[in-house]
């Protein structure tokens, strides 16, 4: 079968020696324009839907990911989790962390502590969370 799309008409080429009636035909190109459709719509919405919850929004530029890597280190999170947060022997690896933990859960993490680890939500200033925040949730993969 062979699909040419013109002027918003879909042709049919069916192999030699198929018969279709006149009726089976045009409910075959009505089936297959409404599949088309559908599916042309199910892949703009999830592309849109998509690019709500990921891209540039989440990636940090070099600069900024350094001054977080920087307040890691100042704030001491890496005496627990690691130096970068990659494998700390007190705490869990937060190299992956993003994938693992919407924001809000990370602000929480810090802000609230818990499972071991104290709250820093009275200690850090807010400026300073966010800093965090924005890194450990850009960071999704492991080791890095």
């Amino acid at each position: 079968m062979r699909i040419v799309f013109r002027s918003m008409k879909v042709q049919f080429r069916i192999g030699v020696g198929d018969v279709l009636p006149s009726a089976s035909r045009n409910t075959q190109k009505a089936g297959l324009v409404s599949a088309i459709t559908s599916a042309g719509l199910v892949l703009l919405l999830a592309g849109a839907v998509s690019a709500l919850f990921t891209g540039p929004a989440l990636a940090l530029s070099k600069e900024k990911q350094e001054a977080a890597i920087a307040l890691f280190h100042k704030t001491g999170c890496e005496y627990c989790h690691g130096p970068n947060g990659i494998k700390g022997e007190k705490a869990p690896d937060l190299s992956a962390v993003g994938k693992r933990r919407k924001r809000e859960q990370i602000e929480l993490q810090i802000m609230k502590g818990g499972n071991g680890m104290p709250a820093f939500g009275e200690v850090l200033p807010a400026d300073d969370v966010k800093v965090l925040v924005d890194y450990l949730s850009s960071r999704k993969r492991a080791g890095h």
